[in-house]
C-alpha cells in the first residue's frame, strides 16, 4: 500500500495496470517531508466546502485531487444507465443547524520541526512497532522499513507512524484484539502509508482495525481490511481519512456518541454493513471525492440525532441504499454527487428523519432516486436531481 495510495477506484478482482500504477504512485520520495509539512501545521479542519459539480475540477484551495472515478463517471457504460450530464446549475446551499460545525484539529500544537532524537525506526532501532511506540516521545515519529508486523499497538500520546520511503511496504497484522487502539482525549495517531489487516467480521470475534476512543486519528494512503469496523470512532473522537481505502469490514467507518469524521479522496467497499455509519449526539461526517460501493446495507446510514453530508462522490452498487437516514433528529445530505444502480432506492429516509439532496445523478436504483416513509417523506427535499 505504501507503493500504490487510493487515488484510483476499481471493482473487486480487477487489476491496475502499470500506467495506473505510475500516477497513483507519484512524485513523492520519502514520507518524511510530509511528517515535517504536517507537524506544527494550523488548522487542518474538516469543513466541507463545495468543489463544484460531479467532474469538475476540485477547489482550487483544496489538497485532494478530484476523484478519477467522477471525472469518468459520465461516460461509464459499465453503470447501464444512460449517458446524460448532471444539472450543473447553481442551487442555493441548504440552511442546516449544523452548517457552523467544525471539527477540532488532529494535528494538535506539536512543535515544528522533530528533532532527530525523537525520530524512531523500525527495525533498526527496535524490532517491533510496537516497542517503538512505547518509547516514543510525545509528538515524536516512528518510521517503519518493510515487513509484516503482526501486533496490537495502543496509543496514548501524540505520535506519527509512517513508511521510512515510498518503497516501504507494511502490514500490520492482528489476530486477536483491535489491532490499533487510541485512548484517551490527548491521544493522537497519524497514519501514513500502512496497512491494517484483521480477519474479515464474518470470521472473527467483534475485533477493529483501528478503535478511537476519545482521541485523534488521521490516515493517509493507508489501507483497512477486514474486522467488525476498519474505524471505530466513539466518545468525541475525531478522524481524518484521506487517500485510503476501507474494505471487507463489517462498517468501514462508524462515529458515535458525538464524533466527527472527514473522508476525502477515499473508497469504502465490500462492507457487510453501511460502509458510514453515523449515530448518536449530534456525531457528524462530511464526505467529499469519495467511492462507496458494494455494500451489503447502505453505502452512508445515518441515526439517532447524526448527520452525513456527502458532496462530490459516486455511491453505487450498495444492496440496498446508496444512502439512509433513521430517526428524528438525523439526516442525509447529498450534493453533487452520482448515487447510481442501488439495490432499492437511491436514497431512503424514515421514522421521521430528513434528507435534502441537490444537483445529483440518482438513476439506476432499482426502486427510484428516492424514497421516505410516512413520517419522512415530506422531510426529503430534492432539487436538480436526474433520474
Amino acid at each position: 500500500v505504501g507503493k500504490m495510495g487510493c487515488c484510483q477506484s476499481k471493482r473487486p478482482g480487477e487489476q491496475y495496470t502499470t500506467g495506473e500504477q505510475q500516477e497513483i504512485q507519484g512524485s513523492d520520495s520519502t514520507p518524511w517531508a510530509w511528517v515535517k509539512e504536517k507537524i506544527g501545521a494550523s488548522g487542518d479542519a474538516a469543513v466541507m466546502t463545495n468543489a463544484g459539480s460531479p467532474g469538475a475540477p476540485a477547489n482550487a484551495s483544496s489538497p485532494i485531487p478530484q476523484h478519477p472515478m467522477l471525472a469518468q463517471v459520465a461516460s461509464n457504460t459499465e453503470l447501464g444507465v444512460p449517458n446524460s450530464p448532471v444539472n450543473t446549475a447553481s442551487i442555493a446551499q441548504p440552511s442546516s443547524p449544523y452548517s457552523q460545525v467544525e471539527y477540532v484539529s488532529l494535528l494538535g500544537d506539536v512543535p515544528e520541526p522533530v528533532p532527530g532524537s525523537m525520530i524512531i525506526r523500525v527495525p533498526m532501532d527496535y524490532k517491533t512497532i510496537g516497542e517503538a511506540v512505547q518509547q516514543c516521545p510525545d509528538g515524536g515519529a516512528v518510521l517503519v522499513s518493510s515487513g509484516r508486523y503482526a501486533e496490537n499497538l495502543n496509543i496514548k500520546c501524540r505520535i506519527r507512524i509512517a513508511i521510512a520511503t515510498d518503497q516501504d511496504s507494511v502490514e500490520i497484522i492482528s489476530q486477536t484484539g483491535n489491532a490499533v487502539n487510541v485512548e484517551g482525549q490527548g491521544a493522537l495517531l497519524e497514519m501514513y502509508g500502512i496497512a491494517v489487516h484483521v480477519p474479515p467480521a464474518q470470521t472473527c470475534a467483534p475485533y477493529d482495525c483501528v478503535d478511537v476512543n476519545g482521541g485523534a486519528f488521521k490516515a493517509e494512503r493507508c489501507e483497512l481490511s477486514g474486522g467488525s469496523q476498519g474505524v471505530r470512532a466513539r466518545t468525541g473522537a475525531s478522524i481524518k481519512l484521506v487517500n485510503t481505502r476501507i474494505m471487507n469490514s463489517g462498517r468501514g467507518l462508524s462515529c458515535t456518541a458525538g464524533s466527527k469524521a472527514s473522508v476525502d479522496n477515499c473508497e469504502i467497499l465490500n462492507c457487510s454493513a453501511p460502509g458510514i455509519h453515523a449515530a448518536d449526539r449530534g456525531s457528524d461526517i462530511r464526505v467529499v471525492h469519495s467511492n462507496v460501493h458494494h455494500c451489503e446495507d447502505a453505502g452512508l446510514y445515518s441515526c439517532s440525532n447524526s448527520l452525513i453530508q456527502a458532496n462530490n462522490c459516486f455511491i453505487h452498487s450498495n444492496v440496498r441504499y446508496g444512502a439512509s437516514s433513521g430517526g428524528a433528529g438525523s439526516r442525509i445530505d447529498i450534493k453533487n454527487c452520482f448515487v447510481q444502480n442501488n439495490g432499492l432506492c437511491g436514497v431512503f429516509a424514515f421514522q421521521g428523519a430528513s434528507a435534502v439532496l441537490s444537483n445529483s445523478d440518482m438513476r439506476g436504483n432499482t426502486k427510484g432516486p428516492y424514497q421516505g416513509d410516512a413520517t419522512s417523506h415530506a422531510l426529503i427535499e430534492a432539487r436538480g436531481i436526474s433520474s
